[in-house]
């Protein structure tokens, strides 16, 4: 982890229009994971979030499983969801939890 630096933004997606977290980014690569309000995506059980990011929207939100991989370049074009914030518990859980393995 100590070669990315990290980030804490939402932006939407190319493509999809659906908001992803970006947590991390090296060189020209950012690290994402897709936010929605689907308990499951193409047969998959998404990761229920303990609260949603966005304060203006009390529905169940997930993460769609795995991690993902995007241009900065690709990303910044994109609209910024500048009062979204990631609980800490959700932090825990879903992002730092992968670099405990």
């Amino acid at each position: 982890m100590s070669n990315f630096k990290h980030m804490d933004e939402f932006r939407t997606q190319k493509g999809n229009g659906h908001p992803a977290y970006l947590f991390e980014a090296k060189d020209e690569n950012v690290r994402t994971k897709s936010i929605t309000h689907s308990a499951s995506t193409h047969g998959a059980k998404n990761q229920p979030l303990h609260s949603n990011p966005n304060p203006k929207d009390d529905s169940k939100a997930y993460f769609l499983p795995g991690i993902r991989t995007k241009k900065e370049s690709a990303l910044k074009k994109h609209k910024k969801y500048k009062d979204w914030k990631l609980s800490e518990q959700d932090k825990k859980q879903y992002i730092m939890s992968n670099y405990s393995k």
